[in-house]
């Protein structure tokens, strides 16, 4: 089963209802891309069986910390692959600046769930953000993840070498 229609009639173990308008690009068994062309933001969906999120565990302040570390580092990784010469230091050089905007816990459906949004890049001409809607369930981890920016069109056929830039995430 395709991994839209899973979400859809729930088979996942997680139901979600999409809005009209969201172009199907990709729909297989365990991924799906779409995209929002009126609002310039790419959706994409994950269904992983084999990983597993702890909301609730004893050392959940170590999850944000653990969390603002992978959003630096995906904010570098995009700096390097994406930045000329020109463009200096990445805001990261700053050991208190943070590409991290915004760590939630919260409640989807009565489950326990993490919200993150953080920015990619962050230079004048340049700015893309990426959220995270983690949802663990009873057989894995279900992961919406968006990505919206003023330069989206120009990054995402951007490669790191023979990668797509999404091959970091």
């Amino acid at each position: 089963m395709k991994l839209l229609e899973a979400l859809h009639t729930g088979a996942s173990g997680i139901r979600v209802e999409l809005p009209a308008g969201l172009a199907v690009a990709k729909d297989g068994e365990d991924g799906a891309e779409l995209e929002d062309e009126a609002n310039g933001v790419r959706w994409w969906f994950f269904l992983a069986p084999e990983l597993r999120l702890e909301l609730g565990a004893p050392d959940a302040s170590e999850l944000e910390l653990a969390m603002r570390w992978y959003a630096r580092a995906m904010f570098d990784d995009v700096f390097r692959a994406t930045a000329g010469d020109e463009a200096g230091e990445p805001r990261t050089a700053d050991p208190d600046g943070t590409p991290m905007v915004d760590f939630e816990r919260q409640r989807v459906g009565g489950a326990a769930a993490l919200r993150t949004v953080h920015r990619m890049a962050y230079r004048p001409g340049s700015e893309i953000v990426m959220a995270h809607l983690l949802v663990p369930l009873e057989r894995g981890l279900f992961e919406a993840r968006a990505v919206a920016g003023d330069a989206l069109t120009g990054y995402r056929t951007t490669s790191a070498g023979s990668k797509p830039w999404w091959w970091f995430w």
